[in-house]
């Protein structure tokens, strides 16, 4: 795909996961234009990934901190799921959505009544709504080969309603 947007495993935005991640992942994350911008956004404010002790084997968008962070037993965690990079690269997207939305994400305030269960609802509707869309820029518009355990996959999109798998 070749473009100046895409991300390299030496961008500054991955110094503190490097060790965690593949150029595997990078080429996933340069496959969609929308996990792109977005991530450009995320080092444009000078923000980095970072590994937090207390996230575990989950990954979050802390509003207090204003940061994206993986637990330290994350990516071990994806590996031994089998989700490997696909793992990262959704959760990325997800936690990536919340960040650009961190508008609306509540404090523990207003964390009571109904009010708050319905804005909480909306926020991560639209953070899977926001991996649903990088999952179908990676699939989509480049024909990606995923890697499903041992078997390789071939997929091609022949349209937005089919999806044509052979093996």
């Amino acid at each position: 795909m070749g473009s100046q947007f895409n991300f390299n495993l030496s961008d500054k935005v991955f110094d503190k996961i490097r060790n965690n991640i593949s150029q595997h992942t990078i080429d996933l994350i340069n496959l969609s234009p929308t996990l792109q911008a977005q991530l450009h956004a995320y080092a444009a404010d000078d923000k980095q990934l970072v590994i937090d002790n207390t996230v575990g084997k989950g990954a979050q968008y802390d509003p207090v901190k204003n940061e994206i962070a993986f637990g330290p037993d994350f990516f071990a965690d994806m590996a031994a799921k089998g989700w490997g990079e696909r793992g990262i690269v959704g959760t990325l997207g997800h936690e990536l959505w919340h960040y650009i939305d961190r508008v609306n994400i509540q404090t523990t305030a207003e964390k009571n009544g109904f009010d708050y269960f319905i804005r909480d609802a909306r926020v991560e509707a639209y953070a899977v709504a926001n991996n649903y869309l990088v999952y179908r820029e990676i699939l989509d518009g480049y024909n990606y080969r995923w890697v499903l355990g041992d078997t390789v996959l071939p997929l091609s999109i022949t349209d937005s309603s089919q999806a044509v798998i052979s093996v």
